[in-house]
């Protein structure tokens, strides 16, 4: 997952999470605003009650507490459903930042593991590059000298006018 996906996976989950807070507030609001407009209506409700024959208004305030009750229930159903929903999303976005959390963490260890194979591999290009620096030394100094190659070992001059001069140097000792 590149940069740009995973800035766009982030941006997308926290669009969705405000989207979700900014949907509850809305339905919260609308519910306190109802809940307040029939708070209000029931008052004056009460209130015309009150005027009428003490008979007439004993039925009128028994239906309204009735119906009330019936009304809130709804209202406390709707609450409790919009209270699971919100439950749901919060549970598919946190399960959103673990899946980011485990590709972030397996990202991490992929990049240790490939940093450091490159450290193991510069320090054998490193002893590498130094055989090579030690042989490019060694070459030059071969042919800066009065010596050559024959049959696979190193001949050098021995300065004596023996044949043509030249003897096999003799190999290290071990």
């Amino acid at each position: 997952m590149d940069d740009k996906k995973f800035d766009e996976a982030i941006k997308v989950l926290v669009m969705l999470r405000a989207d979700v807070i900014e949907q509850g507030k809305k339905i919260d609001g609308r519910i306190n605003e109802q809940q307040r407009a029939l708070s209000e209506e029931s008052d004056r409700f009460r209130r015309q009650v009150g005027n009428i024959v003490d008979n007439a208004g004993k039925t009128i305030r028994q239906e309204t507490e009735q119906s009330l009750g019936l009304a809130s229930e709804g209202y406390k159903k709707a609450v409790d459903e919009l209270n699971r929903e919100v439950g749901k999303l919060n549970k598919i976005i946190k399960s959103w930042y673990i899946g980011i959390g485990v590709v972030l963490a397996i990202a991490v260890i992929i990049l240790f593991v490939v940093v450091r194979y490159m450290v193991v591999d510069l320090a054998d290009r490193r002893a590498e590059l130094e055989s090579y620096e030690h042989a490019i030394e060694t070459a030059k100094a071969f042919a800066e000298s009065d010596a050559y190659i024959c049959e696979g070992r190193i001949c050098i001059n021995t300065g004596k006018n023996v044949g043509n001069g030249y003897r096999q140097a003799k190999p290290r000792k071990k």
